[in-house]
């Protein structure tokens, strides 16, 4: 998205006030532009469904009985961080790029995201990795395969429902 501001043929010519002739983006414009956002859209997806539980996991070690107070704190931290850079990211860089401009104001959050990506790869060997028990593949032909011979179980009766839930 940063590169739509720095290279004028990815976006459209500026519309002329006087003879309000705006010409609309071409179509590899709007696809470029629709690639950035489906790019970001899946880029923050992956990252901030994982970045959670990632950051849980670095604790699981720490703490004994401690552990439940450690990881309430964790997650605190962890939203209010988020919503102290939301506040951050819709004033300051609102602010830098009307003052500064648009290249400014997308290259900011680029030369930040490179130095988070850059510092999470450089201290990746003191990271806790836990490992997959199965793959998510696996777990769904689990679940397909349970379902498939339970099809015929009753639940309808309170009687069943009583020996399934005694049984498991």
């Amino acid at each position: 998205l940063w590169l739509t501001t720095m290279i004028p043929q990815t976006r459209p010519p500026p519309c002329d006030e006087s003879s309000n002739n705006c010409s609309s983006a071409t179509t590899s414009q709007l696809f470029l532009l629709c690639s950035c956002f489906g790019l970001m859209s899946i880029g923050a997806g992956g990252t901030r469904s994982s970045s959670l539980a990632f950051g849980a996991d670095q604790l699981k070690k720490a703490g004994g009985r401690r552990n439940g107070w450690i990881l309430e704190s964790y997650f605190s931290w962890y939203y209010a961080s988020c919503k102290i850079s939301v506040l951050i990211a819709s004033t300051c860089i609102v602010y830098v790029q009307e003052k500064m401009g648009w290249q400014v104001g997308f290259g900011i959050p680029v030369i930040l995201m490179f130095l988070s990506a850059l510092s999470f790869s450089l201290a990746s060997p003191c990271y806790v990795k836990l490992k997959a028990k199965s793959t998510i593949i696996v777990e769904l032909l689990q679940v397909a395969v349970a379902s498939c011979r339970k099809r015929h179980i009753d639940l309808s009766t309170e009687s069943s429902n009583m020996i399934y839930h005694h049984q498991k």
